[in-house]
């Protein structure tokens, strides 16, 4: 009779292992993702950066996700606007201190405030012809002065202050107003080039004939350090898995809704383009970019 219950009570403990393990399963399935750290997520960053929250919202969604071990950044774009780039750059280190791995991936272009973001992650490559670098700011001031006067309009304005419609397109720009702009662009040039230095281990001597704006190939940023690696996404992929210390072929998981996102960031960026544009300018209310 003895024997008989500790023979039951093992069949019930096996039982409920195994239902346990069906269980885990099953949750596994349903929030397509395993319990095992063998998988890398990939992030889409393509054209001008206009707005952060779209790709921070999918860095966060794998950021205590314990079966992503490693997020490759597939970029192909010239860069955006600094308050932007700088949001991602800095989501970004959280993350890292999370334990995450992350690494550029540059298709055609990675210039700007696209370098600018992939300063902030662990491993950046580049294909040789990759067009990359351009560590510079601009800040571009429309000018119809001429214009209106030549068609006899003319704008009165009121302001509270004398720098309060610096760079505004109705007149000509003093000298006080190019200085105090110029100043402005050379702090978050500035900042820049402490992202490089910082991000990726370089002195600032070396970076003199570099930050200038100038763009470089892929093999030209990889012969000054700019880039750790020539190769392309798969080589990324791999570089990924092998910082994660991934056994095996990694699982790499990619946005389902890719191609709506895409259409919704081009149609994002056409409306900023059109209008947003337009009323920022008349506003004088300008942004600097990377």
């Amino acid at each position: 009779m003895i024997e008989k219950n500790k023979t039951t009570k093992i069949i019930l403990i096996f039982l409920t292992v195994l239902m346990l393990g069906e269980a885990l399963y099953l949750l596994s399935l349903l929030k397509g993702e395993s319990f095992h750290s063998n998988k890398i997520a990939l992030i889409n960053i393509r054209g001008t950066i206009l707005e952060s929250e779209e790709i921070i919202e999918q860095i966060n969604k794998y950021k205590d996700n314990p079966a992503v071990s490693s997020i490759v950044l597939h970029i192909d774009s010239p860069g955006g606007s600094t308050g932007t780039v700088q949001e991602i750059y800095q989501e970004i280190k959280e993350v890292r201190k999370k334990g995450k791995i992350f690494v550029t991936s540059f298709e055609n272009i990675g210039a700007s405030g696209a370098y600018y973001i992939a300063t902030a992650t662990n491993y950046i490559i580049a294909n040789p012809g990759t067009l990359t670098g351009s560590i510079g700011v601009i800040m571009s001031v429309n000018n119809f002065k001429e214009l209106l006067d030549k068609v006899g309009l003319k704008a009165e304005v009121i302001k509270s202050g004398k720098y309060k419609d610096i760079g505004s397109p109705i007149r000509n720009m003093t000298l006080n107003e190019q200085k105090l702009i110029q100043g402005l662009t050379d702090d978050v040039h500035n900042q820049f080039i402490e992202a490089v230095i910082k991000g990726r281990k370089i002195k600032k001597e070396k970076l003199v004939n570099i930050t200038d704006g100038r763009l470089l190939t892929g093999l030209q940023a990889y012969k000054v350090g700019l880039v750790d690696q020539l190769g392309n996404l798969n080589n990324a992929i791999e570089v990924a898995a092998k910082l994660a210390n991934i056994k095996g072929k990694p699982v790499v998981i990619r946005e389902k809704d890719e191609l709506s996102s895409a259409f919704k960031n081009f149609f994002k960026r056409l409306f900023n383009k059109l209008f947003l544009d337009k009323i920022n300018n008349a506003s004088c209310e300008y942004k600097l970019n990377y």
